[in-house]
């Protein structure tokens, strides 16, 4: 039978953070045009789907009286175009092309009739690399060498007034009309946190799981009903968005119980960033832990034999079920309310092959070492009295079955049993192993 135990303690409403991988944002249409307009390449625009040339400083010349343009050549303009456009971010472009432009104050003053007009504080000169000197141009020529425009131009020389560094601000405004207000992020997150949540029992890391018969479809509509302010505003793609990109819920429960070692061998295996010697380590080290698995089933084997030969030797095999949930009931509501759980512990009789079931609910007792002595008891004195020898397998559950309570539970059977009794107790590894003698109701370790 598949086993999962999993107490009321570990009832909890924590949420965890999904942790994703680096996602590939470059490849985004929207990113590759922003990389390209950047780099002063050609781009198609996604908004208008019109093509946009790529910047270039040729065909071009100033048209001051000491015509500065002409000065460089079309192998010098496209040495200038490669600095400063050759894989340089925004900040790192516009402080390159501040540290050509030199302020100084204003040395003289004309006087004039017009009492509004604002006199310059400033007068800035600009310079063009030609290799490794530094030639003085006019601003008509800077603009042109450099391919940028005046307002681009602009601010840079406000930046050098103020003394600021440049700071790209693109896309860091908060003039965005298709957004949503905060406070709908907010009742979301809510809304999510209110659904009871289960810790996994086995799993290596910690999984939670919501009610097995949800699932994001239903919980956007008890959304939609319990913030009808929200219902034409949050749509159903950015609610299932918001749960998958924040919160790393499941739903029902696992199926199987994975073994870490085994997980973390495999991906040992399977990582290309290990070498060859490191994963033949890992397939060896595997290759050992399964064979070890394998002598717990094939101890099982061994008893089994034994128990049909001789009359006297008798064996159990015992583990909690999968906890059932009470009530049953298709209601919505149901789905924020906490729910009453089912245990299920199963003891198969190997010499009997029968299997016998007891049931509690969480209101009568707990799932720990205390109940698991108490259900075997019971078991104990329904079995033949005849048996002398008796072997009981489990998993290696510490809070159930692997501990000391266990241990100290078999002493007293010697002198309590109507016969001497000899108790073997073996337990197995978290590991699963598929036979062909399992089926439905067989334990699984």
């Amino acid at each position: 039978m598949s086993t999962e135990n999993e107490s009321s303690d570990d009832e909890i409403n924590i949420p965890k953070k999904k942790k994703r991988g680096v996602r590939n944002s470059h490849l985004y249409k929207k990113e590759i045009q922003k990389t390209q307009r950047l780099w002063g390449q050609s781009y198609t625009s996604t908004s208008t789907g019109r093509l946009i040339e790529a910047k270039s400083n040729k065909e071009r010349d100033c048209k001051c009286i000491k015509k500065c343009t002409q000065q460089f050549s079309n192998i010098d303009r496209q040495a200038i175009m490669d600095t400063v456009y050759n894989g340089r971010p925004k900040n790192e472009q516009d402080t390159y092309l501040m540290s050509l432009i030199e302020r100084s104050n204003i040395a003289r003053r004309r006087q004039s009739d017009n009492e509004n007009k604002k006199n310059r504080d400033s007068s800035f000169h600009y310079f063009a690399m030609k290799n490794t000197e530094k030639i003085k141009v006019c601003r008509e020529a800077f603009s042109i060498l450099y391919a940028v425009k005046n307002k681009h131009i602009f601010r840079l020389t406000r930046l050098i007034t103020e003394g600021k560094p440049p700071e790209d601000q693109r896309g860091k405004h908060r003039n965005r009309g298709n957004s949503l207000p905060n406070e709908a992020n907010v009742a979301i997150d809510q809304h999510i946190r209110s659904f009871p949540l289960k810790l996994s029992h086995y799993s290596n890391r910690e999984l939670y799981y919501l009610e097995a018969s949800l699932n994001v479809k239903i919980m956007f509509e008890l959304f939609s009903k319990d913030y009808p302010q929200y219902k034409d505003v949050v749509k159903y793609d950015y609610y299932r968005t918001y749960f998958k990109q924040n919160f790393d819920y499941r739903f029902g429960r696992p199926q199987v119980d994975v073994c870490s070692v085994c997980e973390e061998l495999e991906s040992k295996i399977k990582s290309t960033s290990l070498n060859d010697n490191a994963k033949r380590v890992a397939v060896a080290e595997k290759m050992v832990h399964v064979k070890r698995a394998k002598k717990f089933y094939n101890k099982q084997k061994e008893i089994l034999t034994l128990c049909n030969d001789k009359d006297d030797v008798g064996a159990i095999r015992f583990d909690y079920m999968q906890n059932l949930p009470l009530p049953k009931i298709p209601v919505q509501e149901m789905f924020y309310l906490r729910k009453l759980w089912l245990y299920v512990f199963c003891v198969h009789d190997l010499k009997t092959n029968e299997a016998h079931f007891y049931t509690y609910h969480e209101g009568e007792a707990k799932g720990g070492p205390d109940e698991v002595c108490s259900l075997l008891w019971m078991m104990i004195q329904k079995m033949d009295p005849k048996i002398k020898e008796l072997h009981v397998f489990s998993d290696a559950c510490g809070g159930q079955n692997r501990n000391n309570t266990l241990i100290r539970f078999g002493f007293p059977l010697y002198f309590s049993h109507p016969s001497p009794l000899v108790v073997g107790i073996q337990t197995a590894t978290n590991h699963r192993i598929k036979s062909k003698e399992k089926n439905r109701d067989s334990f699984t370790a």
